[in-house]
Order: C-alpha cells, then structure tokens, then sequence
C-alpha cells in the first residue's frame, strides 16, 4: 500500500512540490504509520546485513 501511494504521488504536481505531509496523509489514510514502522522493521530483519567496505 505504501509503494502504491507513492507511485501515485507522482501525479499529483510537479515532482518537487508535492509536500511529505500530504504523501503520509495519504498512506496514513491507508495503513497507520506504526504498521508501516513494523512492516520495515520485519523486512529489514529479512535482509543480510550491509558488507563492510
């Protein structure tokens, strides 16, 4: 849900004018923001760790 409000954000104005509240309005109308901090919390711990350089 969130990368679909994100892909449609695209359409609403010039690329950089579209302000971040008006995008979290928009997916907090769709999922609360703690979901979103727990969905990227689960998929980080999915990923391997960052290599070191």
């Amino acid at each position: 849900m969130v990368a679909q409000v994100l892909l449609e954000a695209r359409t609403w104005g010039e690329e950089d004018q579209v302000r971040i509240a008006v995008v979290w309005e928009a997916i907090e109308a769709r999922i609360a923001r703690e979901q979103v901090r727990l969905a990227v919390a689960t998929v980080t711990g999915m990923l391997p760790p960052p290599e070191g350089d």
